[in-house]
């Protein structure tokens, strides 16, 4: 009987040490993925960043071994595109973000879609820490924008975000930097013909549109003057303003304050999961990995 006891207790001691020793996890190695990026300066680029960890959890006597790659969370790198050197990584919460201008983004959470959004902000990403929280207004704003434009009587922001689902199009914002506030922004009056753009940057220095005609991107002002355009065929995936630059499918445009546009690329941009390359109009390259996961 005693020896019976002994060997019990003995055999369960064995077993608590094989079950807790080899069952637990630990971090075998941690990256990041790429979400997007945005152009600040010619030589200066925001990459929007997934942070994960390679997690494996150890076998025991009754399970096998197992390993998986977990989110840790979101943020902004501030990089050069000439050398490979971070100035600047920061942490955000926010799922989304919208590249305004030259290094302001706006961010918010999902909420369903990509349209509806909760807790907005904006960052200022070249000053430390100005991450400003917005008012969410959900009355949709049908203020004539441009006729307050010509009139110099505005000193918001008005851009737009592309719908998720292509047929669905664009829905328009104003940003009221001066009370912090964002609202939906219906165009209508002199403003009515802003829902024709490919992407919308209306501020208080200037009003630039895209327009797609033909084959062409066309760079409209206030008046719906062509100030410039380029050739891109009847097949692309992504047109879109980076702060001051023009974004056609991961090729970067150089744009002057009179909407002319460098023809020439001053970048080409490829993008992969954990990878990105930015490569100049001479073929030099500088690259950022965050690491594999596969």
């Amino acid at each position: 009987m005693k020896f019976s006891l002994l060997g019990g207790l003995l055999f369960a001691g064995l077993m608590s040490i094989l079950l807790a020793g080899c069952g637990q996890t630990e971090v075998l190695d941690s990256g990041y993925d790429i979400d997007d990026y945005g152009i600040v300066n010619d030589s200066t680029a925001i990459v929007k960043i997934n942070y994960w960890d390679h997690i494996q959890k150890g076998s025991n006597i009754l399970t096998s071994s197992d390993d998986w790659y977990a989110g840790t969370g979101k943020g902004l790198l501030l990089v050069s595109t000439k050398e490979e050197k971070i100035y600047k990584e920061i942490n955000i919460e926010k799922s989304a973000s919208k590249q305004i201008l030259d290094s302001l983004l706006l961010l918010w959470n999902y909420v369903n879609d990509e349209i509806y959004f909760s807790k907005p902000a904006y960052l200022n990403i070249q000053k430390e820490n100005e991450k400003i929280s917005l008012d969410l207004d959900s009355i949709a704003d049908s203020t004539d924008v441009l006729k307050l434009w010509n009139e110099k009587k505005i000193n918001d922001i008005v851009f737009s975000i592309k719908y998720s689902n292509a047929d669905l199009g664009r829905i328009y914002f104003l940003l009221e930097l001066a009370g912090r506030i964002i609202k939906k922004f219906v165009p209508t009056g002199e403003s009515s013909w802003i829902s024709e753009c490919a992407d919308i940057q209306l501020t208080p220095q200037k009003v630039r549109c895209i327009k797609l005609n033909s084959g062409f991107v066309e760079i409209e002002d206030e008046k719906q003057n062509v100030l410039d355009s380029i050739y891109v065929g009847d097949y692309y995936k992504t047109v879109r303003f980076l702060g001051n630059y023009l974004e056609i499918d991961e090729k970067i445009y150089e744009m002057d304050e009179n909407g002319k546009i460098n023809h020439t690329p001053i970048y080409s941009i490829t993008k992969y999961v954990n990878y990105i390359k930015f490569q100049n109009s001479v073929g030099d390259t500088t690259s950022y990995n965050g690491g594999t996961e596969e």
